[in-house]
């Protein structure tokens, strides 16, 4: 039986994340923290997962990629106003590392487009990083933890994102899974 489920399972906890994606937008409409953060730990956990089972048994592949991709996206795109919902003030304060954020990830995203007609899908290692650094320190912020380690990983993210433009900007056709500008180079 599981040896039936084992091929697909990556991509349906991509699936799953790409379906909180909205569920976690209005848990925050609706004010209910506790069970945001707990679908949050949910949604970072399958981000975790679904590529490394991937990778583990042996079924990646260029769809699955883009789906992992696509979930990232509506899960980081939520963000924001979910944690505007739930934390005004905390919004209000960190507007500036916010901005940069949603632009640096907007311009990798048009860069994307314009080079390759289609999102960027690099999973990059400083992408890797600065997604664990991120869901931490935001889970962090969300429990009562001091911000300073979100305003690190926010910079952290934006250095990784600069590189998926310098990716997009190297490579000579689009592809997944490029770890970093260094392999993008030697694709060259």
């Amino acid at each position: 039986m599981f040896d039936r489920i084992r091929p697909h399972l990556p991509n349906w906890l991509s699936g799953l994340r790409l379906a909180l994606a909205p569920v976690l937008l209005g848990l925050a409409w609706l004010g209910l923290s506790d069970l945001f953060l707990a679908l949050l730990i949910t949604a970072f956990a399958t981000d975790a997962a679904d590529g490394f089972l991937a990778r583990r048994f042996r079924v990646a592949s260029e769809a699955g990629a883009k789906l992992d991709s696509r979930a990232d996206l509506a899960t980081w795109s939520v963000l924001p106003v979910s944690v505007w919902l739930l934390m005004p003030d905390f919004v209000e304060a960190e507007l500036g590392w916010i901005a940069l954020l949603v632009a640096s990830l907007a311009a990798t995203l048009c860069v994307g487009f314009l080079r390759w007609g289609r999102m960027p899908s690099y999973h990059t290692w400083g992408a890797k990083a600065s997604a664990i650094l991120l869901a931490f320190s935001l889970i962090a912020v969300l429990a009562g933890a001091p911000i300073w380690p979100i305003r690190l990983a926010a910079a952290f993210a934006f250095v990784s994102m600069m590189e998926e433009i310098a990716i997009t900007v190297i490579l000579p056709r689009w592809q997944t899974d490029v770890p970093s500008v260094w392999h993008a180079s030697q694709l060259r």
